[in-house]
């Protein structure tokens, strides 16, 4: 039993063996001593075999690496979300007792898994929004302790809900003028009411010489897709852009999104630099394939992706974890080149 358990883990490590080995291991999701990680496994590549075990461990809470993941990527295609909401709402109410003061790490917030299902949902997560309520009324002992991070995980899943979420409106208003995590309730605001004011006023309290932070960019994305930036939050992003250490590529992706081929000689010199990076590397492929013909110069940099011989050093502190990061970003890179051979 245990060389078959090490043979299962060493399948799993990888995304290209775990296809390849799909149908053995759906053969053991109902194994009692391996379907845990055999579900694991097919959840991160899709599989809806796994997704009765998965139901069970978003239920649990497990803490296991790799719930949440397998658990977004399940949910967002399921054919029915109503297990897949069941689960959540089991978790949730569990969320006084599971989701201790103690913890500092997010991996290992029990109910990690169960955002990750609502937020992959979105709309059709309706009818949890009450056990997010319950949830966010309930006050955090400590600012960086694992509850906090619960609650604003939690308003990030109403924002995913949107409208049908409106239940939450008066609560995200006090958030909203609070300092635990403004940021994400004004988000949640402006996603559920459609109103783009709640988004303008919060970014525009700040002056342009204030780092543009992750709730900053998430508030100019929400605003480019209802309606577009104003021009004095494109001059905000325009100032963030001027401090070239490291620009996100959500960043760039705004700034081409705003100004078009205007943007293209700067994402050009960005962009190559971050094909080798677990994180920034597959969005800044995405960003080059919307670019369309004027990301060809940047094909020489995406074929050393595609075609190296050795794995790109990555720091995630989990080998497994690094080789999946590096097939993801070779995924990316791969189909960045087909579609810019189209073009």
């Amino acid at each position: 039993m245990a060389i078959r358990a090490l043979a299962v883990q060493v399948i799993a490590a990888s995304l290209e063996t775990t296809r390849r080995c799909a149908d053995r291991l759906a053969s053991l999701v109902d194994d009692p001593n391996l379907r845990t990680d055999a579900a694991l496994a097919l959840g991160r590549i899709g599989d809806q075999r796994a997704a009765e075990t998965m139901f069970g461990l978003v239920r649990e809470a497990c803490t296991s690496p790799g719930v949440t993941e397998a658990a977004e990527s399940l949910a967002r295609h399921c054919p029915d979300p109503s297990p897949w909401i069941a689960a959540a709402s089991e978790a949730l109410a569990t969320a006084p007792d599971s989701c201790p003061t103690d913890s500092l790490a997010r991996r290992a917030c029990p109910l990690a898994g169960a955002f990750n299902v609502v937020i992959s949902l979105g709309p059709a997560a309706a009818p949890i929004v009450p056990d997010l309520l319950d949830l966010l009324s309930k006050p955090a002992p400590l600012p960086t302790s694992c509850r906090s991070w619960a609650r604003r995980r939690a308003v990030t899943a109403l924002a995913a809900i949107g409208p049908a979420a409106a239940a939450a409106v008066p609560g995200l208003e006090r958030h909203a003028s609070g300092t635990e995590f403004p940021g994400a309730a004004v988000l949640a605001l402006a996603a559920i009411t459609g109103d783009r004011a709640h988004a303008e006023s919060y970014l525009d309290q700040f002056p342009n010489t204030v780092r543009t932070a992750g709730a900053d960019l998430d508030l100019m994305e929400w605003l480019t897709d209802h309606g577009g930036l104003a021009d004095r939050h494109a001059a905000r992003l325009n100032a963030m852009l001027q401090r070239r250490r490291r620009i996100h590529p959500r960043a760039l992706r705004l700034l081409w999104r705003h100004q078009g081929s205007d943007a293209a000689d700067l994402l050009l010199e960005t962009l190559p630099a971050y094909l080798t990076d677990d994180l920034y590397g597959p969005p800044a492929c995405t960003l080059l394939t919307e670019m369309g013909t004027l990301a060809q110069p940047a094909v020489a940099a995406l074929e050393a992706i595609v075609h190296r011989r050795t794995r790109i050093g990555m720091y995630i502190g989990d080998e497994d974890e690094e080789l999946r990061a590096d097939e993801r970003l070779t995924e990316a890179a791969t189909a960045a080149l087909a579609q810019l051979a189209l073009e």
